[in-house]
């Protein structure tokens, strides 16, 4: 006897529960299997200088051309092929001529076959008959004359020149001539066959230019003027420095718009009226209108040809005469201009 366990009785052993395992991380998927590809490093030479850019490097190609189709957003046109709608027949091809000749060849050892039937079976026999019947420029011996071909009507004209002869040969394919009738030559090659003709006149032509005639006029009796023809003017003008350095007195009222040629207008500052002017023998009474800023001295114009009914003649070689009419005294005086 004594305390605690006795030595020989153990213990029965706790029941005990087994440990919870652990909680374990969800394992990643296995990567995709790779190929292991080799890399070139290329290794910089930094002590290796940069080549200069050319100055004209980004220049667009002087030799570009736009293209012709400018409307890039649409289609491009379809290839438009052959039309089949149509072809190119003889019509003297007929079908129903080639099911005949073999209905005949079938039927008989011989066949008779005529133009007609060759033609339309035969592409090659219309190529000959094409070459036969087609006309060809032949040439000749100069002064032989042709002769006729049979089945077909042809003329010749024979033309004998100083220089050399020519023959040529017409025909009108085979076709009857009707009564009357005239076959003509070709024209280009009777022009190259005509001789040559000698060599034309002079053709004379007019200048681009002339001076102006004038005639001598002695006015109011004080100072001989040039004065200039003008039968394209309407009245007798005088610039207005002559008028003052003759002293002549003008009527200021009489004024006229007077526009030249050119188009520009000006306007006169009066007429002198009845101003003697002498011409030889003769003595004519004109009035003249006074204008300020005249290129001209006096100029002559329909009505000093109208008084005088004058005659102006013009020769070859630039002179003029001018034949004038007193008209008080029916004189006549012709003056070099």
């Amino acid at each position: 006897a004594g305390s605690g366990t006795s030595a020989g009785i153990t213990a029965p052993p706790a029941a005990t529960q087994p440990a919870p395992a652990p909680a374990r991380a969800p394992s990643p998927a296995p990567a995709p299997a790779t190929v292991a590809t080799p890399k070139t490093t290329v290794e910089s030479v930094a002590n290796e200088p940069e080549s200069p850019v050319h100055p004209f490097a980004k220049v667009r190609d002087a030799t570009y051309a736009p293209p012709t189709t400018r409307n890039f957003g649409a289609l491009p046109t379809k290839y438009k092929s052959r039309d089949g709608t149509y072809t190119n027949l003889a019509p003297i091809v007929q079908q129903q001529i080639a099911d005949t000749i073999y209905k005949r060849s079938m039927a008989q050892p011989v066949i008779p076959l005529t133009i007609e039937e060759i033609l339309s079976i035969s592409p090659d026999v219309r190529n000959k008959f094409r070459e036969a019947v087609t006309p060809r420029r032949v040439v000749h011996d100069a002064g032989r004359t042709v002769p006729a071909t049979e089945g077909a009507t042809t003329a010749t004209i024979e033309e004998v020149d100083e220089e050399q002869s020519a023959v040529f040969e017409l025909d009108c394919h085979g076709d009857v001539l009707d009564d009357g009738a005239t076959v003509i030559p070709d024209v280009y090659e009777t022009y190259l066959r005509v001789s040559k003709s000698p060599e034309p006149n002079e053709l004379l032509v007019a200048s681009e230019s002339h001076a102006l005639r004038t005639i001598e006029v002695n006015i109011d009796r004080r100072e001989t003027i040039d004065c200039i023809l003008d039968p394209g003017s309407q009245v007798i003008c005088m610039s207005a420095a002559l008028c003052h350095h003759l002293g002549l007195m003008y009527d200021p009222t009489i004024t006229l718009s007077m526009q030249s040629a050119n188009g520009g207008v000006d306007r006169s500052l009066g007429l002198v009226k009845n101003v003697p002017c002498q011409i030889g023998p003769i003595t004519l009474y004109l009035q003249i209108h006074v204008i300020q800023r005249a290129s001209y001295d006096v100029l002559l114009g329909r009505p000093f040809d109208v008084i005088t009914e004058s005659v102006v003649r013009n020769y070859a070689d630039e002179t003029q005469t001018i034949t004038l009419v007193c008209p008080n005294t029916e004189s006549k005086l012709t003056v070099p201009t």
